[in-house]
């Protein structure tokens, strides 16, 4: 009976470490599998990452360059990479003679 006993025990502790092995061996390839996919997305963010600084450069570089070149605001404005141009006030000469100012109402006071 002890001799039955014991191999059972050695069968149930084979296949327990059968076991432990299969379930490291599962989630070893899970690991590698999730590496693998971060490394792929780590990739494309550096990519859009590159893209992005480049093409804020060119944003920059066009926002400069429309200082020197106004027309270049009929492509800046539209996609918001700069506000419209407000309308130049008109001197005063071409609105006609100032007006005068008034003097303030008298109140009734005290003095």
């Amino acid at each position: 009976m002890r001799g039955t006993v014991e191999r059972i025990l050695v069968v149930i502790g084979l296949l327990s470490a059968l076991a432990g092995v299969v379930l490291i061996w599962v989630a070893g390839a899970k690991y590698d599998r999730q590496l693998r996919d971060l490394r792929a997305v780590q990739e494309e963010l550096a990519t859009v990452q590159k893209r992005t600084g480049t093409y804020q450069r060119l944003v920059d570089n066009l926002v400069a360059y429309s200082r020197v070149q106004p027309n270049v605001d009929a492509l800046l404005v539209p996609f918001g990479f700069k506000q419209p141009a407000q309308a130049p006030a008109q001197p005063q000469a071409a609105q006609g003679p100032a007006p005068q100012p008034t003097a303030a109402p008298q109140t009734g006071g005290r003095k």
